[in-house]
């Protein structure tokens, strides 16, 4: 069934991608692509609710790695994220909070796991190709300036703005300063159009050598991530009677739309007055997981 088919397929992605990450899995098809840990870890608490094996083992990966991640980005992109991935992410955090000493906070709180899951050894390799994030982590620090380079990198010779940072989990401000701070240190070059401060990783600055990203693709993975979430809603709802999932597919696909054609998806089908549009939709989001997880979606050569 077309349901089944797009939550295997989103499983699979989110094993891939924490396979990759030091997860002890099977598939390892992401190497090519630069991960990113936060918009995972915030999706993964509910892209993996149905599979207690590894949302276990996403709950010992960020029992371990705490030092890997940005607290005040995790915050940032928990306040973007939907609000069924919300409550997950909540309920994940208080329970790493109350078993391990966590010390990420959130705007929304919720109650804890009743029964926290067994936590297993897990192993990061920065070495491996698509952990650059981590590797410039390693030399920026854990925070802003390490994740504004790394989409510097991604977005490579493209000049950008601060704004189009913001949805990464950082203020404007905190970006804009980063910004400038690094056009200054000679890593970044700036210029002005009209009133607009643009820059972009200067070509002479090295940096992708020295963290080993050539060959990589800077997927925007808050985005990717999206819309598997929006898409596996979908999924869920097929108990429900054909009417209420033609209005819900019509909604989503609304939803989708703008956020498919942004990170270079095809967009969903048409779904006004289609009395098919719940299984349509549905078989668009079957094909989009099942390429992002096979990990040659158009989304993932950005």
């Amino acid at each position: 069934m077309p349901s089944e088919a797009l939550l295997a397929g989103a499983a699979d992605l989110a094993w891939s991608l924490w396979t990759e990450l030091g997860v002890p899995g099977v598939v390892r098809r992401h190497a090519h692509v630069a991960i990113d840990p936060e918009p995972l870890v915030v999706a993964s608490a509910r892209l993996a609710a149905d599979d207690p094996r590894l949302l276990g083992l996403v709950y010992s990966w960020c029992a371990d790695n705490e030092h890997r991640l940005s607290a005040s980005r995790l915050r940032g992109l928990h306040a973007l994220a939907s609000p069924s991935a919300q409550q997950a992410f909540a309920a994940m955090t208080a329970t790493l909070r109350a078993q391990h000493g966590v010390r990420w906070s959130l705007a929304s709180q919720a109650a804890a796991w009743p029964t926290p899951p067994e936590r297993r050894a897990t192993h990061v390799d920065p070495a491996r190709p698509g952990l650059v994030r981590l590797r410039l982590r390693a030399l920026a620090g854990v925070g802003a300036r390490a994740d504004v380079l790394g989409e510097l990198l991604g977005r490579q010779p493209t000049w950008t703005r601060a704004s189009d940072l913001q949805d990464e989990g950082y203020s404007k401000r905190n970006v804009a300063r980063i910004l400038s701070e690094l056009a200054e240190a000679g890593l970044v070059e700036a210029r002005v159009r009209g009133k607009t401060h643009l820059f972009r990783l200067s070509p002479s600055s090295g940096l992708g050598e020295l963290v080993g990203a050539a060959g990589l693709s800077f997927p925007r993975w808050r985005l990717v991530l999206h819309v598997v979430l929006v898409a596996r809603e979908l999924a869920e709802q097929s108990s429900r009677s054909p009417a209420t999932r033609r209005v819900e597919a019509h909604k989503l696909a609304e939803r989708l739309r703008p956020v498919a054609q942004e990170v270079g998806m095809t967009p969903p089908p048409p779904t006004r007055g289609n009395p098919n549009a719940w299984d349509e939709v549905l078989a668009w989001g079957s094909e989009q997981t099942a390429a992002l997880a096979r990990g040659d979606s158009p989304a993932l050569a950005s």
